[in-house]
């Protein structure tokens, strides 16, 4: 009994526990300023019922970015949070932890080549994108329309991913190992998932097919025939978080703690780290959306969990050179979108762009499962030869 008070103390009086308790204190603040800034919008004459709606609608609309006194301290006080909740896991709990983080799903020498040679193709789009905004904002823009370039590449992004998921359910249907069932079921669920997410980003070709809006679509946002644009702002918003949440924050988490890793069912598919570096640009891609807290916590914690590599890039795939490069990229774009934003056609253009980078990492993200998923079965094949 003893020891376990102990234990509960020493949780409490940790360095991790303190940093986390600040994270929560001070995003907890940031939270409350937003009801605070929402509650005086709130029209005279609200019902109370409708009230909570408002808020909620409040706090994911879109807006040009504001800098008043409120809004400099909320942004502080995020990047105070992420800050806080990066430090808390600058090292590992403890040794064992680590181990499995690192071991666990070792890449080939080919697999670390490869992982490489998608942080630099991301790197390049990033700085190509970020070049043809400052010098050819017309240009940016027309490129994001919709059927355009940008949105093409999304959608390819997803489609590929489909692919490579299923791909990857008939690698796994040949493996002998424990929770093969599992593990096909997780892909093609995955594959499901990132198909429904490429049909409403062509919105299930109705202007490919040229098929007119249905009276039931006709009055979301865009008018187009796709349910996110019912609301277009709250869903958006949440799925770039859980994108962010997906291949920046779980994998940092397990690189520092093995914490995922340990649920064995599903280490194939626990993000790597390498995923860090794909998915951390296109949380800078914000203009209409930079006064959503969500949005700037993505921004903040991509920005931190990227200096920290840059301090101690030892655990890292990617080089120094590269780790300095998104971190100049990252800072560089927003600082770019939020100065020369009045120079875009349509203010969500940037959003765009985001949603073109979310697919690519999912992309990348199959294809290193696949590649797991045929590398563990090579080494089962081995075992088994012996």
């Amino acid at each position: 009994m003893e020891a376990s008070v102990a234990r509960v103390n020493s949780l409490f009086t940790s360095r991790k526990a303190r940093a986390f308790t600040l994270m929560c204190v001070t995003l907890g603040s940031v939270f409350l300023i937003d009801l605070f800034m929402q509650y005086q919008q709130i029209e005279v004459g609200t019902s109370a019922i409708r009230t909570p709606l408002y808020i909620i609608r409040g706090l994911f609309a879109t807006n040009v970015p504001h800098f008043t006194a409120l809004y400099l301290i909320r942004s502080l006080l995020i990047a105070l949070g992420t800050a806080t909740f990066v430090a808390a896991l600058s090292e590992p709990r403890d040794p064992a932890s680590m181990i499995t983080a690192q071991v666990t799903n070792e890449p080939t020498e080919l697999m670390f080549k490869r992982m490489r040679f998608w942080i630099w193709l991301v790197i390049a789009m990033g700085a190509v994108s970020l070049v043809t905004f400052i010098v050819q904002p017309k240009i940016f823009s027309r490129l994001a329309v919709e059927d355009g370039v940008v949105e093409t590449f999304s959608a390819l992004g997803y489609f590929a991913s489909v692919i490579v998921l299923i791909s990857t359910s008939f690698v796994l249907l040949r493996r002998n190992v424990p929770y093969r069932k599992l593990s096909i079921t997780l892909a093609l669920g995955g594959a499901f998932v990132l198909f429904i997410m490429g049909g409403e980003e062509i919105s299930w070709g109705q202007r490919i097919f040229d098929i007119a809006t249905p009276d039931t679509f006709v009055g979301n946002h865009q008018g187009e025939m796709n349910l996110h644009n019912f609301a277009a702002n709250t869903l958006e918003s949440i799925f770039y978080f859980l994108a962010t949440v997906w291949l920046v924050i779980i994998p940092f988490i397990n690189s520092r703690t093995g914490f995922f890793q340990r649920f064995r069912p599903l280490a194939l598919f626990v993000p790597a780290q390498f995923l860090i570096f794909i998915g951390v640009l296109a949380t800078a891609y914000n203009y209409d959306k930079w006064d959503i807290g969500l949005m700037q916590f993505c921004f903040f914690i991509s920005l931190f969990v990227l200096l920290q590599f840059q301090r101690d890039d030892s655990r890292a795939v990617a080089s120094k050179e590269m780790v300095i490069a998104l971190i100049v990229l990252l800072v560089g774009s927003q600082i770019a979108f939020i100065a020369f934003g009045n120079n875009l056609r349509r203010v969500w253009d940037p959003t765009e762009y985001r949603e073109m980078f979310i697919p690519f990492g999912y992309m990348v993200y199959s294809l290193d499962v696949f590649q797991r998923a045929r590398h563990t079965q090579s080494i089962a094949k081995t075992t088994t030869a012996r």
